[in-house]
This record gives C-alpha cells, structure tokens and sequence, in this order.
C-alpha cells in the first residue's frame, strides 16, 4: 500500500463522522493479527514440513483475513442504520414503526462485534498452536499478531457493551451471556505471549 493510500485509509478512522469507528478498526485488528499468523505458518512450513500442520494454520488464518475484512464493511453498515434510525426516531417520536426499527438496528450493532469477537477468539485459538511449533525466528511477530488479535477481541466487545442500554432485558440478558465467554480467550492470549516471550533472545544490561 503507498503511503498516500495508507494515509487516506487512515483519515477515515481519523474523521469525525460516525463511521468507521472502534468496532471496523477491532476487525482491522482481526484481519491484520490473521494475516501476520499466516506468514508466520508459512515460514514454519517451509522450515518443518508439511508434517508440521503449518499449511493448515496458514488457510485458516487466511480464511479469517477474509472474514474480518466482511465484518469490518458489516460493522460499518450496521452502526449507519443504527445512527440512522435513532436520527428517524428523534424526528417522528409519534411514530411506533421508529422504536422498532431503533430496536433492531441496534441488535445488528450489537450482533455483527460479537461475530468479531468470536473469530477473534478462534484466531487466538490459531495462534495457541502455532506457538506450539516453536518457531523462534518469528517470535516477534507472533506476539504482534496476538496482541492485534486481543485488540480486537477487546475492541469488539466494548462496541458491543456500549450499544447494550438501546435493547431491552431480554436481549440484554443474552448479550452479557455472550459476553462472559470470551474470559478463556484471554487466558489462552496470555499464555501463548507467555511462551512466545521466552523464544525471544534476553536483553541484557548496556555496558558502561
């Protein structure tokens, strides 16, 4: 990507209008975590072998790029209806067709950051077995592909959290149970970094 490009793409983050936001840049997130995960599985495929199960974990983590990239455009339309909705609302409040189209505008809001944060969760997953194949000369990128993916786990699930006093108990209720899931995640993030940290070299004191 040329620089001019990249500092478009970024301007759009960088606006003030609504959209794209915190939940399209969690599945930025996804994508680029997934796609340093599958170059770090070709690297170890070409040094250990198809035995190695390299060349699965690189099309599944190539697959996922594909699908945060899906969610990223997802999030973006579901949050413009959602604001839409709520601006229809505000200018005919007599209308009873409004709360119902706020109402499900923003459980599609709600829906489409989950779905990140589940294939956030099945990257992390990845990413747990590729450590397992101890490939040192990537350590740092893994690390920077995990810590991608736990951003936008974490960024996924505070877009949902916010959006959840707009729905009613009921999907509330089922919105916190989703939510509450995703704690293994995390411990499966600390422990792949754990591991991953100890394949990096040590850093010893400069000499005086």
């Amino acid at each position: 990507m040329e620089l001019a490009e990249s500092r478009g793409f970024l301007g759009e983050y960088a606006s003030a209008r609504p959209v794209p936001g915190g939940g399209s840049a969690a599945s930025l997130a996804g994508a680029l975590g997934c796609a340093l995960l599958a170059k770090c599985a070709k690297v170890a495929l070409r040094r250990k072998g198809e035995e190695s199960g390299a060349r699965e974990i690189s099309v599944e983590a190539e697959a996922l790029v594909e699908e945060f990239l899906r969610l990223e455009q997802a999030d973006i339309t579901a949050y413009r209806a959602m604001v839409d909705a709520s601006k229809a609302q505000r200018e005919a409040p007599e209308d009873p067709r409004r709360a119902s189209e706020v109402a499900s505008a923003t459980r599609q809001a709600i829906e489409v950051p989950l779905r990140v944060a589940e294939e956030a969760a099945r990257a992390l997953g990845i990413a747990e077995m590729l450590v397992g194949l101890e490939e040192e000369r990537t350590a740092s990128d893994q690390i920077t592909a995990v810590s991608l993916l736990l951003a936008a786990l974490d960024g996924s699930v505070a877009t949902a959290r916010i959006n959840l006093p707009w729905v009613d108990a009921e999907d509330h209720a089922a919105t916190a149970g989703a939510l509450g899931a995703f704690g293994e995640s995390r411990l499966v993030a600390e422990r792949t970094l754990g591991i991953l940290e100890r394949l990096l070299p040590p850093v010893h004191p400069m000499r005086q």
